[in-house]
């Protein structure tokens, strides 16, 4: 057992003490647990904490042994499923002679919309303690969750009020645990709702003042210039040979990349080599410290006495189980190699002082060393992917549409003209000299013990106080890991009518009542609220489509659903209607003509946009997760695992770089490679938004040219998580100035140098 864990700990770079393995081995006997189960559980809590750089020692030991105590109690639990059945709620109308959804109530605040007497704001939702009080009592005897509808009739008007678990007041939780959660703290008993948990502020820039905000014009417009993203759903399941389009596929991936990364490694050609072989080592021998001097190129498999470079795809020899050093091979392309593959020897690198890497399945990497039998390379150097161009050197390739915009290999760039119009013009849709504002969250947006939606009520009671330039909204919606959703039929929600007639709610129709009808009446109270929101899909989410990349979110039946004849209900929610269109028309406004003007922006999973000048990439699968889960490091400075995670994506330039995809529970996801160019990054992101449930993230990568932020999860359990506030301030005058002098009139953006980012507590 000693020897199993020691190894398995390993394995996470993890070298315990006998004191700490004899801890290990008594933990792990006592409560069965295998030691590769005991190391991914350490793994876990250390990223957690930030314990990869002081590894297990008596200081964490005990907050380790509870993620262990944790994880046994709940993989019990999960073995016994207890539904909970929300109780009917009360309803009130928000005008007559209307049919209307209400949305919950919101705190109170002083001299806020939400105080109007018009009664605008339905309270939502019952008292759901007692049935939670019987669950924890051993009263299993309660019917599947539903969420409860109840429909007033009067004066011809009809108001249907949805509901799931919640309270009567202001807060949705209960307070008591389900059985089988980790912590009897519910959501309204939150601590430090509201503070904030990092800050990245490199030039100290000061807070965005609450009378920027004062009046409703547009500061900023949303563009996608970037025509690789999914627009609609694509046929999944085709005739085709699937193998010869999948690996086609992928063999143009690492054909691409060698191409890039031919220029700033300054890659030998084979002809060069054969012909200047002797010369080319002489020169490797003496330029040993020059980053860009490389040995011969060659195909991966072709044994050669000298040193030479290959380039290809990482794989994982075992095919189960995760990658480690011993089962790294690296896969060439068909073309070229014939699709060998050979061993990668990394002890070499492992025993140099400076030599830090982080691998992964599916990582295209250049690798030079000794492959003297063409089976197996001796490493002496690698590089993890592209490396940015250098900025004397980068190719600019002007968009014709527009040529105030260069879009090279990895940067986008604007004139100075365009840059000077878009932050310091009082034209509609500029900013005035004013910064812009970003909020970014992502989802679940409700507890696991409800249905109430409470946490994004409060996130949408912040973005009335704050008044944002964008929201970015991720999901999942309706979460089909959230346990009410699973619980139910699987096909559609159960909802009960004042009268006593039970009925069903498709997944669209709740997603309306839940979420549209809520940033609906956002616009009812406040017509000329400036906030434009970018909804994201996600691959957890019941409405959308499954498979990765996914297109925008769409009705399920086109152009506002259907009204079924025999389903009253379906008058106020449209069977198959997401009602987002209804959103652009609320506050009796006119539907915009230009997409540009619009309110909701909806856009694919994942994707590329502008506002204004800044590029922003986001997707709503994490990323950080798989990526974290499936790599293996060696020596990496303390304290930054996730800044190379992060890293990863941009220097494969893909926002899901990894094949195969991960397995296990949690992990899931289903990618269809032949939509590879739809998760390619088109341009290196100004900004880089990858919501993960790990530590949030907030820093510049790949040399300060892209600011990485994990926004975290919006509700983590049956408590609240955490959302990003982003402020980018304009450039400075002289700034463009000097910069237009060196860069011929188009400029790098800079965000490093203007940007504030928080990321707080809902």
């Amino acid at each position: 057992m000693e020897t199993l864990i020691q190894s398995e700990m390993r394995k996470v770079d993890v070298e315990l003490s006998p004191e700490m393995l004899s801890k290990c081995v008594a933990i792990a006997a006592n409560h069965d647990i295998k030691p590769a189960k005991l190391a991914g559980i350490w793994e876990a809590h250390s990223m957690n904490n930030n314990y990869d750089s002081h590894g297990l020692t008596e200081a964490n030991f005990t907050s380790f042994r509870g993620a262990v105590l944790q994880s046994v109690k709940k993989s019990g639990s999960n073995k016994k499923k207890i539904a909970v059945t929300p109780a009917s709620t009360s309803t009130s109308k928000r005008s007559a002679g209307a049919a209307v959804v209400s949305r919950p109530a919101m705190t109170k605040r002083t001299n806020s919309v939400y105080d109007s007497p018009d009664g605008k704001r339905a309270k939502i939702g019952t008292d759901s303690s007692s049935q939670l009080d019987q669950i924890a009592n051993g009263n299993t005897n309660i019917a599947s969750p539903t969420a409860t509808v109840k429909r007033e009739r009067s004066s011809g008007s009809s108001v249907v009020t949805p509901s799931g678990v919640g309270t009567t007041s202001t807060r949705a939780s209960t307070g008591t645990a389900r059985p089988g959660s980790s912590s009897a703290i519910g959501y309204d008993q939150r601590k430090n709702a509201g503070s904030t948990v990092i800050t990245y502020n490199p030039q100290n820039l000061s807070p965005k003042s609450k009378m920027v905000n004062i009046g409703n014009e547009r500061l900023c417009t949303i563009t996608q210039p970037f025509s690789q993203h999914l627009t609609k759903t694509v046929r999944h399941m085709t005739d085709r040979p699937r193998h010869v389009h999948l690996n086609n596929h992928l063999q143009s991936q690492v054909q691409e990349l060698i191409e890039v990364l031919n220029i700033p490694m300054q890659l030998t050609e084979e002809e060069e080599h054969d012909n200047h072989q002797g010369q080319e080592n002489e020169t490797v021998k003496k330029d040993s410290n020059n980053s860009h001097q490389w040995p011969p190129y060659e195909h991966v498999g072709v044994p050669r006495q000298s040193l030479q470079t290959n380039v290809g795809r990482i794989c994982n020899a075992a095919h189960v189980g995760k990658l480690n050093t011993t089962t790294i091979v690296l896969e060439g392309t068909k073309q070229g190699s014939n699709g060998s593959r050979i061993e990668l020897d990394v002890s070499t690198l492992e025993q140099k002082n400076n030599a830090s890497f982080s691998l992964f399945p599916g990582q295209i990497v250049a690798v030079s060393g000794y492959n003297c039998s063409g089976r197996r390379m001796v490493v002496e150097r690698l590089v993890e992917g592209a490396l940015p161009m250098p900025k004397n050197n980068e190719e600019e390739n002007v968009n014709n549409n527009n040529n105030n915009v260069s879009i090279g290999l990895q940067t986008v760039k604007t004139s100075k003209a365009e840059l000077t119009r878009m932050q310091y013009s009082q034209e509609t849709n500029c900013q005035n000299g004013k910064p812009i504002t970003v909020f970014a969250a992502a989802g679940p947006y409700t507890t696991n013990r409800d249905l109430t939606y409470q946490p994004l009520t409060d996130l949408l009671e912040v973005v009335m106080d704050a008044k944002p330039d964008v929201v970015l909204l991720m999901g999942p919606f309706l979460d089909m890991r959230q346990e009410l959703v699973k619980e139910n039929d699987g096909e559609h929600l159960t909802v009960e009518y004042e009268d006593g007639i039970k009925a069903h709610v498709s997944y669209e129709q709740f997603f309306m009542v839940k979420i549209a009808m809520e940033l609906e009446g956002l616009f009812e109270d406040e017509p000329d609220l400036k906030t434009q929101f970018v909804i994201v899909p996600s691959l957890d989410d019941a409405i959308a489509e499954p498979v990765y990349p996914q297109p925008p979110l769409e009705d399920a039946i086109p152009n506002g659903g259907k009204i079924m004849k025999f389903f009253p209900d379906t008058e106020d929610t449209p069977y198959g209607a997401l009602g987002l269109n209804k959103i652009e028309r609320a506050g009796d406004r006119k539907i915009p003509k230009n997409p540009t003007d619009r309110r909701i922006h909806l856009v694919s999973n994942p994707s590329t946009i502008q506002i204004n000048e800044v590029s922003f990439g986001f997707t709503s699968t994490d990323t950080f997760m798989h990526l974290s889960t499936e790599s293996i490091n060696h020596k990496l400075p303390p304290g930054t695992r996730l800044i190379r995670l992060a890293e990863h994506a941009v220097k494969q330039q893909s926002y899901y770089p990894i094949y195969p995809p991960p397995s296990g529970a949690g992990k899931e996801i289903n990618l269809d490679v032949t939509q590879r160019d739809a998760y390619t990054m088109p341009v290196q992101p100004d900004v880089l938004v990858l919501p993960s449930r790990l530590t949030p993230l907030a820093t510049d990568i790949v040399n300060g040219d892209t600011i990485a932020v994990n926004p975290g999860l919006l509700v983590k359990g049956a408590t609240g998580g955490t959302y990003a506030i982003m402020e980018i301030h304009p450039m400075k005058k002289e700034q463009m100035e000097k910069a237009s002098a060196v860069e011929n009139g188009l400029l790098r953006h800079n965000v490093k140098d203007r940007v504030r980012v928080e990321v707080r507590r809902i």
